[in-house]
């Protein structure tokens, strides 16, 4: 089938297609009968697709134009995915748009988390705008039960109160986050320690849990947190979406703070820096970061100096990333990538 707008062909591994035969040293391909190809062409196609020698059961796509071109399993046994460049525009621009959109509704699901951290009780509105406003300074994922009980991993919703330690002017999250990366995470925000400590003194073992009317205590869930999103934006934005929205602005504040580069060297340095400073709030690999939440198109303004512009108009007189004008530079630039 056709995706609509694109010249693409939506074309999934579970369509028959052509497959690769080791042979000694080299390959040979079969077409999805059984036949080996000889066909100048589609081998030079095939090969074009650089798939690494190492993959097992190569899956190759019949169409140069489908999504799709390739699928196998690397040497730990993982399936990977060669995707038509394409796509990987397509989706590069779509996972853009949503950021954007995001954006422009950011400053309405802020106006509510103001108005619900002023509640004296901690009811459900007041406690998923205290994990949300966690999640801007640390960008620490929601979690949920089924990741607790089949990895042992935490997450926002599933932190126990043994797993930070606050104090007047800051927290400090201590635990094992997905993949049993064990994560610590420090927070410098009086007001926001002080919400946590509200948290900390309600009975129970775990740290996000609200009252409900009828005076009961209930543990926070993501359900709840994105409801909440939901309700405030009319859309199906998820904590996922803030948690990208926040990656990508810490990478464009750190971006703003490595203005000076010699030569091209000490400019990948610098984006390496970045991406790992990410990659480590967000308990992620590098590759993860860049991949799912940092976009290509920052990084490579970034490298080529188109950035620069967006960059110099975040900071104050003092040179310092200014936290509004970030925010807006940043969605200016999303806007105008989307564009290109």
């Amino acid at each position: 089938m056709k995706r609509k707008g694109s010249k693409l062909r939506y074309l999934p591994d579970v369509e028959r297609g052509y497959t690769r035969v080791k042979r000694g040293r080299g390959y040979y391909f079969m077409d999805p009968e059984g036949n080996r190809v000889t066909d100048t062409r589609k081998l030079e196609r095939f090969r074009a697709l650089v798939i690494p020698p190492a993959w097992k059961n190569v899956w190759i796509s019949p169409s140069k134009r489908g999504h799709l071109q390739a699928t196998g399993l690397d040497e730990e046994g993982r399936k990977q995915y060669l995707y038509h460049p394409d796509w990987t525009t397509e989706r590069q621009r779509a996972k853009l748009s949503r950021m954007v959109d995001f954006g422009h509704a950011l400053p309405q699901i802020r106006k509510h988390i103001a108005k619900d951290l002023r509640y004296q009780v901690l009811r459900k509105e007041k406690v998923i705008a205290i994990a949300l406003k966690v999640t801007e300074e640390t960008l620490i994922r929601i979690g949920n039960e089924q990741y607790l009980r089949k990895y042992g991993s935490r997450g926002l919703t599933t932190l126990k109160k043994k797993n930070v330690d606050v104090s007047d002017n800051e927290a400090v999250f201590r635990f094992r986050g997905k993949k049993g990366v064990r994560q610590q995470i420090t927070v410098r925000n009086a007001r926001l320690a002080a919400h946590l400590l509200e948290l900390a003194r309600l009975p129970g073992a775990y740290l996000f849990q609200y009252l409900n009317e009828d005076g009961k205590r209930y543990r926070l869930s993501a359900a709840d947190i994105n409801a909440y999103i939901q309700r405030f934006t009319n859309r199906a934005f998820t904590s996922k979406d803030y948690r990208t929205w926040y990656a990508g602005l810490w990478a464009f504040r750190l971006f703003a703070r490595c203005l000076d580069y010699g030569n091209e060297k000490e400019c990948q340095a610098n984006v390496l820096s970045v991406l790992d400073a990410v990659s480590r709030r967000l308990g992620n690999t590098r590759a993860v970061c860049k991949q799912y939440y940092v976009p290509d198109s920052l990084v490579s303004a970034y490298t080529d100096g188109s950035l620069l512009p967006y960059l110099n108009q975040s900071l104050s007189g003092s040179g310092q990333p200014m936290a509004k004008e970030t925010e807006k530079q940043l969605l200016v630039f999303l806007q105008q990538a989307t564009q290109g």
